[in-house]
């Protein structure tokens, strides 16, 4: 078979496992040698020949295209314009400061996996470069509601790369017993958005809270490490410990509400809620309407979803959706007078939905859902938009 050829460069950074992830599925070169793929993966042992042998750069085929993967920093001055070398640059949306002639310059795919999010100044100059700039391609967790063959969405990357980037794979994914402690908790920092705050205020009203907080007893160095340091990554893969405390937790999404953005993204908030559901933790999520029907089509599930009329999914029905929640643990609480029995309760009663989350995001992630059109939207470039695959 012939085979049309290009290469993709990756410039190195944090999303490295993501890319590796999208790519390898199609690689059989990964490894310096011959290798079972079966082999069990163990890191710490003295003759773990998988781990020694793994490839940064490799090859792989797919429908018709013989591509060439490679990581590696790059700044402007190390760009070419072949017209077969594509260059993935990572460029966090809220602080593109590109020009439109720059873009046009390069085969350069902007990729962007949201947390923070950004400006309507910034959004503006992202629909300036879709508009003007011919050679302007994004790949991004974030849905700007734009249905345009420059930009590729799939709320499912942010997944995908939080997945890796927190370590999450490292938790000791078991049941684990523990008593409950709290009917409702969640992470909570007041004062840092308005209309979270009333969310809260409200809530509070209606049943007590239990908010997760570490005394981190006057040691400043801590407090430098999460500032400076990213040392709050370190927090996410220990989280799972607060919320086993309580029977149900809330999950607050970054844009929680139709009302915050006209766009919307998923961040590691979302994925901990789908993760954590093996271990039968219970979350009240609350994010912007349009993210629930994306994740209700997938068929995820969470408590507050089983009041949710999820043919007719708007703002309102899923803040309605909440209150009946929050009045349903209520009256459980008022039924069993016990803690436990109520988590008992509502593992007996939804434990297989609950659970179901972990299989589905496992099944996606085992799967060539990502990679395929990721590889597609590429090859669409290559061949500059001629031949829609």
């Amino acid at each position: 078979m012939k085979f049309n050829k290009f290469d993709i460069i990756v410039n190195s950074g944090s999303a490295d496992t993501f890319w590796f992830y999208i790519f390898s599925k199609y690689s059989d070169n990964i490894f310096k040698k011959n290798i079972n793929k079966n082999y069990v993966i163990t890191p710490y042992s003295e003759n773990n020949i998988k781990f020694d042998l793994i490839n940064k750069n490799f090859n792989i085929e797919y429908n018709g295209y013989s591509i060439k993967i490679i990581f590696d920093e790059f700044n402007e001055n190390d760009l070419d314009q072949l017209d077969n070398r594509f260059y993935l640059s990572c460029d966090y949306l809220y602080d593109f400061d590109e020009r439109v002639e720059d873009i046009n310059n390069y085969n350069k795919i902007y990729y962007s996996i949201e947390e923070i999010p950004f400006t309507n100044e910034k959004e503006k100059l992202v629909y300036e470069f879709i508009r003007n700039a011919d050679n302007f391609s994004l790949i991004t967790s974030t849905n700007l509601k734009l249905n345009n063959p420059k930009v590729l969405y799939d709320y499912k990357i942010s997944l995908v790369y939080f997945y890796y980037i927190l370590g999450i794979y490292h938790l000791p994914f078991d049941d684990i017993n523990v008593s409950k402690k709290h009917i409702l908790g969640s992470y909570y920092r007041k004062g840092y958005r308005q209309n979270r705050d009333e969310f809260f205020n409200k809530i509070c009203k209606l049943l007590d809270i239990e908010i997760y907080s570490v005394d981190y007893l006057k040691d400043d160095s801590v407090l430098f490490d999460l500032k400076y340091m990213d040392g709050w990554y370190g927090n996410h893969i220990s989280s799972y410990l607060d919320y086993l405390k309580s029977v149900c937790n809330i999950m607050v999404e970054s844009e929680e509400t139709e009302s915050t953005n006209l766009y919307y993204h998923c961040t590691e908030k979302t994925l901990k809620a789908i993760l954590f559901s093996k271990l039968n933790i219970f979350f009240i999520y609350y994010a912007n309407h349009n993210l629930i029907k994306e994740l209700v089509n997938d068929g995820y599930w969470f408590l507050n979803f089983e009041f949710l009329d999820i043919t007719n999914i708007t703002e309102k029905s899923v803040d309605d959706s909440i209150e009946k929640t929050i009045e349903y643990l209520k009256n459980l609480e008022h039924e069993f007078k016990d803690y436990n029995l109520i988590y008992a309760h509502l593992v007996n009663k939804f434990g297989k939905k609950l659970k179901n989350n972990y299989e589905i995001f496992m099944n996606m992630k085992n799967s060539t859902h990502l990679t395929d059109k990721i590889l597609d939207f590429v090859i669409y470039k290559f061949n500059k938009g001629k031949n829609i695959i």
